[in-house]
């Protein structure tokens, strides 16, 4: 018999092909069983011989095994499965975070995009509007030099609008010297500076054409000891900026009030200002609008003009000039009489401008165009300036 096929054999250990028959023998009568065809049930350890029904056996127990390996295979495959399902939906979750992220990460880039597009086209239109302003505002004041000195004034250095910007820390409010005026401390190529800039309509008319008299006249006088001495300007805003050597403005506090032969230093060296501006050019100049928020004093004490806005120029050939008393314009309290009246302006009368008030000190100081005027207590000098 031959113990190693199990199942139903195929073939014999001679080579024959092994066939199944019926046994005839009194003990396993009508028995089914595979033989080899040259053996018998007596030969059986030479050639091929089976029961059926154990071979039988044998094939169901060898299928039953392979459904165990089977169920066994699928059961790790089922796991396997399980852990590919796992593993597909932690890819999905993943590729959802990660389109997510991606997604977000275009939108950023879009939005900054847009935004760096915007800042770009924000700074081409404020720098074309910068340039705009500097060609009109740099058109006003050479017109403007041109009538008051036929444009050959000191050279006039210009700032750019970030200079200024830089320099004031934005018009910052730590910056802001004077409060509800235009006045700013700030560094300008490691220097400390003055800078005034108009924010509102300062006058009630022509704020351009003012300011650039402003720079006109400072630019004229910046050579004299006794003017704020203007440094450059700034174009580039609506209304030009003037960069001046930094002073301060003369203290009215009555706590800090200065001794009287501080103050009759002040008034001479205000007088010889004024009258500095009648002398030395083609067409005499006259201020308008001496008042105390116009001096200064730098830190050695000398006193400086300044705030030209209002300044006015007499023709050559001509003695004086007049406008309409709608347009007489200046600070009230300080207005020469006639002036208001008539509206007529010489370099001849004496126009004499109010510049003091103090009731301990200075009852009243005056400046006319060659004099100086103070009374104190009553009693009244005059100091005459050559």
């Amino acid at each position: 018999m031959d113990e190693f096929q199990r199942g139903f054999p195929k073939t014999c250990k001679c080579g024959a092909t092994v066939m199944m028959k019926t046994s005839k023998t009194a003990k396993n009568h009508g028995r089914l069983f595979h033989a080899c065809p040259n053996g018998s049930e007596e030969s059986k350890w030479f050639h091929t011989f089976k029961w059926t029904d154990k071979c039988m056996v044998e094939e169901i127990e060898d299928l039953i095994d392979k459904i165990d390996d089977i169920e066994g295979a699928s059961i790790k495959l089922h796991k396997a499965l399980g852990a590919c399902e796992s593993e597909i939906q932690t890819l999905e979750m993943e590729t959802r975070f990660c389109e997510a992220v991606v997604e977000k990460e275009i939108h950023d880039f879009k939005m900054e995009l847009r935004s760096l597009k915007n800042m770009i086209v924000k700074e081409d239109t404020e720098a074309n509007q910068r340039l705009r302003l500097f060609e009109k505002n740099g058109k006003v004041l050479l017109q403007d030099l041109i009538e008051l000195c036929n444009g050959q004034s000191n050279p006039i250095k210009t700032f750019s609008a970030n200079q200024i910007i830089e320099a004031t820390n934005n018009f910052s409010e730590t910056n802001h010297m004077i409060r509800f005026e235009f006045m700013y401390k700030g560094t300008l190529e490691n220097h400390l500076v003055l800078i005034k800039r108009a924010t509102w309509k300062l006058y009630t008319s022509d704020t351009l054409q003012k300011i650039i008299r402003d720079i006109s006249v400072s630019s004229m006088v910046s050579g004299h000891k006794n003017f704020l001495k203007l440094l450059g300007c700034c174009l580039e805003f609506e209304h030009p900026v003037l960069v001046c050597e930094y002073a301060e403005r003369i203290p009215l506090n009555p706590e800090t009030l200065l001794p009287l032969q501080m103050w009759i230093r002040i008034a001479k060296e205000i007088a010889i200002a004024v009258s500095y501006l009648h002398t030395p050019f083609s067409r005499s100049m006259i201020h308008m609008d001496i008042n105390p928020s116009n001096i200064f004093l730098d830190s050695n004490g000398i006193a400086k003009l300044s705030g030209f806005c209002l300044s006015v120029s007499i023709p050559e050939g001509e003695t004086f000039v007049k406008v309409d008393a709608d347009r007489v314009e200046g600070t009230l309290d300080y207005l020469e009489y006639k002036y208001v009246t008539t509206g007529l302006i010489t370099d001849c009368c004496s126009v004499e401008e109010s510049l003091f008030e103090d009731e301990q000190n200075v009852m009243n100081l005056r400046i006319s165009d060659r004099a100086l005027v103070y009374i104190r207590r009553g009693d009244c000098v005059t100091l005459h300036i050559s």
